[in-house]
């Protein structure tokens, strides 16, 4: 969900390109591999938890150090973690 939009039509793609299911049977084919649900939430979990640390972290450093050219951008960046979190929260939330 964290790399997905939703497109003029409604229809939620990842990175706007294909809808989950249609990247998890195109995964599928590709590699002869069968995505084992359980381990696919584990990773959108860790997946949302390493950007939440990135963002929260690195993001309000940068910006108080001003050392990088994109200080505004990063210290709006830092006020959008709870957008990870919530994400986290979601995920473990729906597997109850």
């Amino acid at each position: 969900r964290l790399f997905s939009a939703v497109g003029a039509d409604g229809t939620t793609r990842v990175c706007n390109l294909m809808t989950r299911e249609e990247l998890i049977e195109q995964y599928c084919a590709a590699t002869g591999r069968v995505v084992d649900a359980p381990t696919l939430r584990f990773y959108e979990v860790l997946s949302a938890y390493k950007l939440a640390v990135i963002n929260l972290g690195t993001g309000y450093s940068s910006a108080l150090r001003g050392t990088n050219h994109q200080d505004v951008l990063l210290a709006w960046l830092t006020q959008v973690g709870h957008t990870f979190l919530a994400e986290i929260a979601r995920l473990i939330e729906e597997d109850h």
